[in-house]
């Protein structure tokens, strides 16, 4: 008796591709294999049912861990400052200044509070006139920093799988204090960062069948293509209580589709300071849950920022003049007609202190680069041949982005809203598509 159901003519299908080996549990593993959480595939009253869900990186608990740890690190800075400005020493003053990077932004991480720390300690062994009662007052607001920065974690807040430049603060004049978005500056909440999406596979296809249950034998190497065993299936399209065997007529498809960034440098002196800085990761928004046919949901309220920090990288990872740094990322479909703006995370790897778009970029800490694909610009973007595509990500298509890093002075030391219209584009890009599952598949039997 046939587990189908009967007079059905047509299959929604789904699968999904996953790495065993490396695992699922863990937020190195989710960022390796990418997390894609389907809804409704049990027992789906309709195909309205059915979603697919990005997972953030930051569970509710997380989150206000994050922040707990990165207030109380700031609240020690401002403690050791706090001494200083009491002072009232006009170079203890100079001091505050030069910690503060003249009301600056920076990333509230592990490696921005470590440099801020040892450039106190260093300023101070430079001034020997320091009254010895506030000396000591510096000295015992010290060691709580240390404590708060210890406790956060060597890379805070990238330990948690989010980016480094997730966190910002900065100095008002009086003290440090926690940045987020708002009508001056527009930065991406730390809780909507998500994984990349996993791998899955999808058709919605017509069925052929067979009352022949000997057709089974056909999927044998001489019927080496799909369309020599569908040959076999010569019952109809509708599956009725004499069927014994059906298939389905259309070839599975990747459900999500990949950006593939092809990033050089210009030559020319407005970036060439960036040069040899390694880059890291790769932050795409927006993205949003799909419905059953990796179509983009417009009702939702959850629209993350994907950021991939396993990057599939060949050959050059720092960025040049002359060798390309590509990496590729699995994204879901954008919406039509809609803009797509990404962000290049890149490490200082050296002890230089660039100059970016909000201040500087301490050394040995991250920064980024942001770009744009706008879909509708002819000037960036060369359409595959037949029927155009309307989406920046498409299901089944590699995105392919030739991108240019321009001017380090459009940088940010943290991660800026992509979806900001003033955001400050430092990478030029154009586009095309590839083509990922083929016209016709040779059967492996």
């Amino acid at each position: 008796m046939s587990i189908l159901p009967h007079h059905m003519n047509r299959a929604l299908v789904y699968g999904k591709a996953i790495d065993s080996s490396v695992g699922s549990s863990t937020t190195e593993q989710k960022h390796a294999n990418g997390v894609l959480n389907p809804v409704g595939l049990t027992i789906p009253a309709g195909s309205d049912d059915i979603s697919f869900q990005l997972e953030a990186i930051l569970g509710s608990d997380e989150a206000v861990e994050v922040e707990t740890k990165a207030g109380a690190m700031i609240q020690a800075l401002n403690g050791v400052m706090q001494v200083m400005l009491d002072a009232g020493d006009p170079e203890l003053l100079r001091i505050v200044d030069t910690i503060a990077h003249e009301n600056q932004i920076l990333a509230c991480s592990y490696p921005t509070f470590v440099r801020l720390q040892a450039g106190i300690y260093d300023e101070l062994t430079q001034y020997s006139l320091i009254d010895p009662a506030v000396l000591d007052a510096i000295n015992a607001a010290i060691p709580p920093l240390s404590a708060a920065i210890s406790n956060a974690g060597a890379n805070f807040p990238a330990s948690y799988g989010i980016p480094e430049g997730a966190l910002a603060f900065t100095w008002n004049g009086r003290e440090f204090v926690r940045l987020v978005s708002g009508v001056h500056i527009a930065l991406v909440a730390p809780e909507c960062f998500c994984y990349p999406p996993s791998l899955w596979y999808q058709a919605n296809s017509p069925v052929v069948t067979s009352s022949d249950v000997q057709v089974i034998n056909q999927y044998n190497p001489s019927n080496d293509t799909w369309e020599d065993i569908l040959g076999y299936y010569q019952d109809g399209g509708t599956v009725l209580t004499s069927t014994r065997s059906a298939a389905i007529v259309d070839q599975l498809q990747y459900g999500v589709g990949m950006m593939r960034l092809s990033l050089i440098a210009a030559d020319s002196d407005s970036i060439a300071a960036a040069l040899g800085r390694p880059v890291t990761g790769l932050i795409v928004g927006e993205q949003r849950e799909v419905d059953f046919s990796f179509s983009p949901k417009t009702n939702t309220a959850n629209r993350f920022f994907a950021y991939d920090n396993v990057l599939e990288s060949t050959g050059n990872k720092a960025l040049s003049v002359t060798d390309s740094v590509i990496v590729t990322t699995l994204l879901l479909p954008t919406q039509s007609d809609a803009k797509v703006s990404f962000a290049v995370e890149f490490y200082n790897n050296q002890d230089d202190t660039l100059v970016c778009h909000q201040g500087v970029i301490l050394p040995y800490c991250k920064f980024y680069l942001a770009g744009e694909l706008d879909i509708n610009d002819e000037n960036t973007v060369t359409q595959p041949a037949g029927a155009p595509l309307t989406s920046v990500i498409s299901r089944d298509r590699i995105t392919a982005v030739r991108a240019r890093a321009m001017k380090l002075s459009k940088a940010y030391n943290t991660v800026p809203d992509l979806r900001d219209p003033q955001l400050e584009i430092g990478i030029v890009a154009e586009m095309k598509w590839e083509q990922i599952t083929p016209a016709s598949i040779k059967m492996d039997l």
